[in-house]
């Protein structure tokens, strides 16, 4: 047993050193809107807010994330970077810790998939929070699985704090806290919603108090009123992911 946790322990780091190799030629600008998240990061202060001062449908906790990291590294790139990248890393730790014991070695597979598939290795490079995101909510499956439903509700929350689409995870973050609670479960839900809810309710007075109606505008009806594209098209959507990702779906088959 603790010959085949070595290996395994083995085959994580070893597929993070080959990736983090390869993340190593990202180190410079791109044309991208991560530039914007760039912008409003270093703008952001107590006389330049979100919602008052400037426009951003998104909740904070991203801008906050790039603020003190940019401030750390003086806005070079290679700082700015850590962000995506360091989210892709504590992912693959959590997939690691989810599914070493049950799958061993063959934990390769999910691993790598997730390390080396088309959109993770584009998304990985660019900090405009899909990573942050998806890391916020591997940490509450984790979480979850190992009974500890008052640290997942506070990761899942910071997901929610980062990108609201986190919340299409909140159904089968309720059921793995159904199925692992116990005798408890009732009152673990219970927890998990709580910490969840009170989360959204202090980010909804906080973001009233500093923009009024414009925060509700940004957050919600900004989002709703988008207009009807290919981009919104399901077919559309999913054959695109499909070109991008072949082996996934292969694999997943």
């Amino acid at each position: 047993m603790l010959k085949t946790h070595f290996w395994v322990n083995l085959l994580t780091i070893s597929s993070l050193g080959f990736w983090l190799f390869l993340k190593s030629e990202t180190f410079h600008w791109y044309l991208t809107d991560e530039n914007i998240y760039y912008l409003l990061a270093r703008n952001l202060g107590f006389a330049t807010l979100p919602y008052r001062d400037f426009f951003y449908a998104n909740p904070p906790f991203l801008l906050i994330l790039l603020k003190i990291s940019g401030f750390l590294f003086h806005w070079q790139v290679a700082g700015l970077r850590i962000i995506p990248i360091g989210a892709v890393l504590v992912s693959s730790w959590s997939i690691h810790r989810l599914l070493k014991r049950q799958i061993g070695l063959l934990l390769a597979i999910p691993l790598w998939i997730f390390l080396f598939s088309y959109i993770s290795l584009r998304a990985s490079t660019h900090a405009t929070g899909i990573n942050g995101t998806l890391t916020f909510i591997f940490l509450a499956y984790l979480f979850v699985r190992e009974g500890r439903t008052t640290w997942g509700a506070v990761a899942f929350s910071l997901g929610l704090l980062t990108k609201f689409y986190s919340i299409t995870a909140l159904p089968a973050l309720l059921l793995g806290v159904f199925l692992v609670g116990g005798p408890d479960r009732k009152k673990k839900i219970l927890v998990f919603a709580g910490i969840v809810g009170v989360s959204q309710i202090l980010l909804a007075v906080f973001g009233t108090l500093l923009g009024g109606k414009a925060f509700w505008e940004m957050n919600l009806w900004y989002h709703l009123a988008k207009p009807e594209s290919a981009s919104n098209d399901f077919v559309a959507v999913f054959s695109r992911l499909f070109d991008r990702n072949v082996m996934s779906f292969l694999v997943f088959l």
